[in-house]
Formats: structure tokens, C-alpha cells, sequence
């Protein structure tokens, strides 16, 4: 039992240094109005191309609360 412990720590390590470092992704959900395969399911009155403030581009996300 304690050699198969053993084995498996032994592989575990040695995938563990040939694996390399793990990919940073990124994800990109809205660029002047949102990207392919996100919804706006808000409940509050959003416009999603508000022409002010923007940080770059031309659209942003402005958002209205009417309730609590």
C-alpha cells in the first residue's frame, strides 16, 4: 500500500514539473456593446451604449436604479 502511495506522489511530482506554468485566459464581455454570448438579464433600466462616461470607445454601460 505504501509503495503504490509512493508511485502515485512520484507521479503526481513528475507531471507537476512537466506540466509548465497554466495559461492566463482572457474574456472579453462587452467592447462598445456586449460580446457574442453574453445577455443583459438585469432588472434595473440599463442602456448599454450610454455615449458618456467612457473610459475608451464610444459606448458604455449605464445603469438606472428605480427601486430598492
Amino acid at each position: 500500500m505504501r509503495q503504490r502511495i509512493g508511485s502515485l506522489c512520484l507521479l503526481l511530482i513528475l507531471l507537476g514539473l512537466f506540466a509548465g506554468p497554466a495559461q492566463a485566459t482572457t474574456t472579453t464581455v462587452y467592447d462598445d456593446s456586449l460580446t457574442a454570448g453574453w445577455a443583459n438579464w438585469s432588472w434595473a433600466t440599463v442602456n448599454l451604449n450610454a455615449a458618456s462616461p467612457t473610459h475608451s470607445g464610444s459606448g458604455s454601460i449605464a445603469v438606472t436604479y428605480t427601486g430598492g
